[in-house]
């Protein structure tokens, strides 16, 4: 008889999760998941991902950097922060990393709101901190010209976040006062 060799491992282990298992995966999984007060089926479907998916994972399977990705995503988890626990980065490997804003297409109606009254407020603070010409010392007529909200940038930031009189006109304690 022959005596056959013994098998090769073919497939080289990633070089960070070589020795790691699944348990602190897991466990950052199933934290994240009673955050949400939600199930592994439904982050698993909001994912895109078969319902079993998590369940392989639990049972010592590695899991697919891919799905890993989207995984963190339903759980509007950091990526970063999972592929650090499932051992796919290391510690160090992370040290230049930048974090970019998610286009604004990708977010939320809430947190559109917000950026909008973020960048209202910004302008807004712009334009009244901007230095006010003194009309008297420069020869120009004293009198206003006619109030028109459509040429007025704070105006429109007003009018905008709410800031209103009935008449549409931005609330009085807000603008300059008017002889």
């Amino acid at each position: 008889m022959v005596a056959l060799p013994q098998p090769v491992e073919l497939r080289q282990p990633w070089a960070y999760a070589a020795d790691m298992g699944n348990r602190e995966l897991i466990g950052w999984l199933d934290a994240r998941i009673a955050e949400r007060h939600t199930t592994a089926a439904a982050v698993a479907e909001a994912a895109g991902l078969n319902k079993s998916t998590i369940t392989k994972w639990r049972r010592g399977q590695r899991p697919n950097p891919v799905d890993l990705r989207a995984v963190a995503a339903a759980l509007k988890s950091p990526v970063l922060e999972a592929f650090l626990i499932a051992g796919y980065l290391h510690a160090s490997d992370t040290e230049n990393v930048v974090e970019v804003d998610r286009p604004l297409a990708h977010r939320s109606d809430d947190e559109l709101l917000a950026e909008v009254t973020r960048r209202l407020k910004e302008v807004r603070n712009v334009v009244e901190a901007a230095p006010k010409p003194d009309a008297s010392s420069e020869g120009h007529e004293t009198e206003e010209a006619p109030y028109d909200p459509k040429h007025v940038p704070v105006n429109q930031a007003r009018l905008a976040t709410g800031e209103q009189d009935a008449s549409g006109r931005p609330t009085p304690s807000r603008r300059r006062a008017r002889k």
